[in-house]
C-alpha cells in the first residue's frame, strides 16, 4: 500500500492548502525535469493528490493505511509461547476453492459464440462510441469453460477478461488532477482496455452450471456475459 503522504512530502495532518501547495510543487517539479523512465513517479504524485484532497477517499484511505500498520506491527510482535494444553483431533486441511484465473476473450475467441469478428466490432463499438444501428438488440456473449470433476467439486472463480472502457480511478473522469493533465489517463477522463467480469460456480455444482453478468459497468450496452461451465467427465482437459 502506497504511503501517499510520503509521496507528496507532508504530515499526516496536512490540511486541504498543504496538500495543495506539495502537489503543485512536487507536480512541476518532476514535468519540468521529467525523464519518460520515471512516469510512475507523476502517476503517485497525481494518486496521492487525488485521495488526500478529497475528504471521503482520504477517509477511507487513512482507515486502510491506518490498519494496514496496526497488522505490520502485530507481525513484528514476538510470539509469546502458548500454554501446554491437552492433545486435540488435528483438523483436516479442507482444499481452497478453484482461481481459474484471468479468460481473455481476444485470446481465446475460439471459446465462445458468436463470430470472432462479430462479437469484436460490438464490443469495440462501446468503446470507440462508433455510430451503431438504432435497432441494435442486446446480445448474449456466450462462454464455454470446462473444468475437471475435482475443480467442480471444490468450486471457485474465474476472471473473463473483456474490451471495456472505464471512468479513470485516479481523475474520475475529470481529465485533469488539480491543473495538471491526468497522467493515468492521458486527460481522456476514461481508459480502454481488458477488464475482468468474476463469475463464480458453486462447490459440488451439477454437470452444467450457467452464470449471466451485465457488463454496463465497462460501458458495454449491447452484451450481457452468459458463462456456460460443464464437467469433463471424459477426462479430454
Amino acid at each position: 500500500m502506497k504511503n501517499y503522504y510520503e509521496i507528496l512530502g507532508i504530515e499526516a495532518g496536512a490540511n486541504r492548502e498543504q496538500i495543495e501547495a506539495a502537489y503543485f510543487r512536487k507536480a512541476e517539479k518532476f514535468l519540468l525535469e521529467r525523464d519518460a523512465a520515471d512516469s510512475e513517479i507523476l502517476l503517485s504524485i497525481q494518486e496521492a493528490y487525488a485521495i488526500l484532497s478529497d475528504p471521503s477517499r482520504r477517509q477511507a484511505y487513512h482507515q486502510a493505511f491506518k490498519q494496514r500498520n496496526l497488522q505490520e506491527e502485530a507481525e513484528k510482535a514476538p510470539a509469546r509461547p502458548l500454554k501446554k494444553t491437552a492433545s486435540v483431533e488435528p483438523l483436516i486441511p479442507s482444499k481452497k476453492p478453484v482461481d481459474l484465473g484471468e479468460i481473455s476473450l481476444s485470446e481465446s475467441f475460439h471459446t465462445f459464440r458468436p463470430s470472432y469478428q462479430e462479437i469484436f466490432d460490438r464490443l469495440w463499438s462501446n468503446i470507440t462510441e462508433l455510430p451503431r444501428p438504432k435497432a441494435e438488440k442486446i446480445e448474449s456473449l456466450d462462454v464455454e469453460i470446462v473444468l475437471s470433476p475435482e475443480e467442480a467439486m471444490r468450486g471457485g472463480e474465474a476472471r473473463i477478461m473483456v474490451p471495456g472502457r472505464v471512468t479513470c480511478p485516479v481523475c474520475r473522469g475529470l481529465k485533469s488532477v488539480g491543473p495538471f493533465l491526468c497522467f493515468r489517463c492521458g486527460g481522456e477522463g476514461t481508459m480502454t482496455g481488458e477488464y475482468p467480469v468474476r463469475v463464480r460456480f458453486p462447490a459440488g455444482m451439477p454437470s452444467a452450471y450457467t452464470v449471466q453478468a451485465a457488463m454496463d459497468h465497462l460501458g458495454i450496452h449491447n452484451f450481457y456475459l452468459t458463462v456456460h461451465f460443464r464437467i469433463d467427465e471424459e477426462g479430454d482437459l
